[in-house]
């Protein structure tokens, strides 16, 4: 069954009916097969991407005996944590799902999920690292006679190979996706007119690539698989741009980014954002009202605050954006505030006592980092230096003293983790052995 047909709407209550039926009748093949497409609907329909990691949760709960449920879930929730901005965890989930279809022997099953391996490199800005993993799975589907799958598999691997360079190939994997898209297969009819339209560009014929890209989003146009409408959207952009049509281009990327915050894209929101500066406040509300209210959800730092104060914090927090090198704290400087890393990574280095540079920890997505030397009233000791591009919240130091001053939870919680990297981080600097929490010395607590 073609993607675009089983993402509408209407097919996920048909879906839930069957599920339904299939736990009543005990049928496991059944019940696998509803929860793969219920879940297959969340990575590429509307359903916003909180809801989807909730319903794989929901699915790990009620059938995660399940190996494939749980392959299933693993696989398609590594997509979504991708969009969220979670990429380390992105590629946890999709290791863990493809290993485990591995060891069940599902070889077909594994040459499908090439599809996920790719929208998880893509989103991770890397799209040519998944051309073996495609290539590899092209070959199982094409001596298997497998056609319906085919056609979606060829045109994910053109655009994986176009971001290598290889355009040859990308324009024979494109033909290969147009000649096995069956007519209603909207999926693979983007994704070939797209690949093909940007060898078109490459190759001066701007005439071209336009025909082909409007066409693609004129097909996607009706579909409820938001990416893919998303996606055609910000390729004809870049055509629109290349031919100097610059008002054109920008009406196209604010509805590819209308549509990804729609579905909760914050990775592909936020390179739509880069390429639109008009529309950064659509990022910046989009931080503030719905990656906050996670963390709030999620982190032990937020829970002793009530509902109130998680509003006023949703208020507080500023979007910041530290390109690769920048020092976001440096050593020995006043502390400034809380910061939070939504996306990217940065690392935290110090001086040892010999006077060599020292890499402390690596910071990734919901790492929280300077609030110690605001408690302290201390200088840091070290230095946050971004080592990709970042998007960071902060919350100034003002209001990090009236949260710690009125909520006795939260300054108890950053005395905690005081005392712990303290064990690390004089590890690291001293060389000396790993002291038991009792020996550690207050003055020994590096401070960000």
């Amino acid at each position: 069954m073609p993607v675009a047909t089983a993402v509408p709407k209407q097919h996920q209550a048909s879906w839930r009916q069957a599920l339904a039926h299939a736990r009543r009748g005990n049928y496991l093949a059944e019940q696998a097969e509803s929860i793969q497409w219920l879940m297959v609907s969340a990575v590429f329909g509307p359903l916003p991407v909180d809801e989807g990691i909730a319903r794989s949760v929901e699915f790990l709960a009620t059938e995660g005996d399940d190996p494939t449920v749980r392959a299933t879930c693993s696989v398609e929730r590594a997509v979504l944590e991708a969009m969220r901005g979670d990429l380390p965890l992105a590629r946890a989930l999709l290791a863990e799902g493809m290993r485990t279809i591995e060891e069940l022997g599902l070889t077909v099953w594994a040459a499908l999920n090439a599809q996920e391996a790719y929208l998880v490199d893509s989103l991770a800005g890397t799209p040519e690292a998944a051309v073996d993993t495609l290539l590899e799975s092209f070959d199982t589907l094409d001596q298997g006679g497998e056609r319906t799958y085919l056609s979606s598999i060829a045109g994910f691997l053109a655009h994986a190979l176009l971001a290598e360079g290889r355009d040859d190939e990308a324009l024979r994997f494109s033909r290969e996706s147009e000649d096995a898209a069956a007519p209603d297969d909207v999926l693979s009819q983007v994704l070939w007119r797209t690949a093909r339209a940007k060898l078109r560009a490459r190759h001066g014929l701007l005439g071209e690539a336009e025909a082909l890209t409007r066409e693609a989003v004129r097909l996607s146009e009706p579909t409820d698989l938001l990416g893919t409408r998303a996606a055609a959207l910000a390729d004809l952009a870049d055509v629109l741009e290349l031919a100097g049509s610059r008002d054109e281009a920008l009406a196209s990327l604010r509805e590819a980014a209308r549509l990804y915050e729609s579905k909760g894209n914050l990775t592909a929101l936020a390179r739509v954002t880069a390429q639109l500066p008009a529309v950064k406040e659509v990022l910046d509300r989009f931080t503030r009202e719905r990656l906050i209210k996670n963390l709030l959800q999620t982190s032990p730092l937020f829970k002793p605050f009530t509902k109130a104060q998680q509003s006023d914090l949703l208020r507080r927090f500023e979007g910041h954006e530290a390109e690769s090198g920048m020092e976001v704290i440096r050593q020995g400087e006043p502390g400034l505030g809380l910061f939070v890393v939504l996306s990217g990574e940065l690392d935290v280095v110090a001086r040892s006592d010999a006077g060599e540079q020292v890499t402390l920890a690596r910071l990734d997505t919901g790492d929280i980092f300077g609030e110690m030397s605001l408690i302290t009233e201390q200088p840091t000791s070290a230095t946050v230096r971004a080592v990709s591009h970042c998007t960071l919240l902060f919350l100034n130091r003002t209001y990090v003293e009236r949260l710690t001053a009125n909520i006795p939870e939260v300054r108890d919680y950053f005395e905690s983790v005081a005392m712990q990297r303290a064990r690390d981080n004089t590890l690291r600097l001293r060389g000396r052995a790993l002291p038991a929490p009792e020996e550690i010395d207050p003055a020994d607590v590096l401070l960000l």
